[in-house]
């Protein structure tokens, strides 16, 4: 028997939601596939959210363990999780408060409302200034 729970969403980014239509739980993998029940904003019950309106969400099947911090709702099958991703950063001056980071070291990398572990690695020809 499936309870139901309350898991809330953050803004809506691109596109619409409506009461009623299937969306993907995406995040590290692919989640499951769900009838949004419930659109609230400011605890106001609505039938549609739109782009930038921070609403929160009941998706009717999906257990509340089963959400997690940094997962998207999306139409089925319309967007892909990476487990991989090359970035170009900038490290912070001393004088901006600069720690050192060197080859092999873990960094969280924030990404809205996601943290994505990644381990420092250097391109061959790639000018790392002071960099060891």
């Amino acid at each position: 028997m499936t309870h139901r729970t309350d898991p809330r969403f953050d803004t809506t980014r691109r596109s619409s939601v409506v009461s009623d239509h299937e969306v993907e739980v995406v995040g590290p993998s692919r989640g499951p596939i769900a009838v949004v029940d419930r659109i609230e904003d400011g605890r106001v019950q609505t039938d549609e959210a739109s782009a930038d309106m921070n609403v929160g969400l009941l998706p009717r099947g999906v257990a509340a363990d089963a959400v997690e911090r940094g997962q998207v709702l999306a139409t089925p099958g319309s967007i892909n999780t990476h487990a991989a991703f090359t970035a170009d950063i900038t490290l912070l001056s001393e004088e901006q408060g600069s720690t050192d980071v060197a080859v092999g070291d873990r960094l969280g990398f924030y990404t809205r409302t996601a943290v994505v572990w990644g381990t420092v690695t250097v391109l061959q020809g790639t000018d790392v200034g002071n960099l060891p």
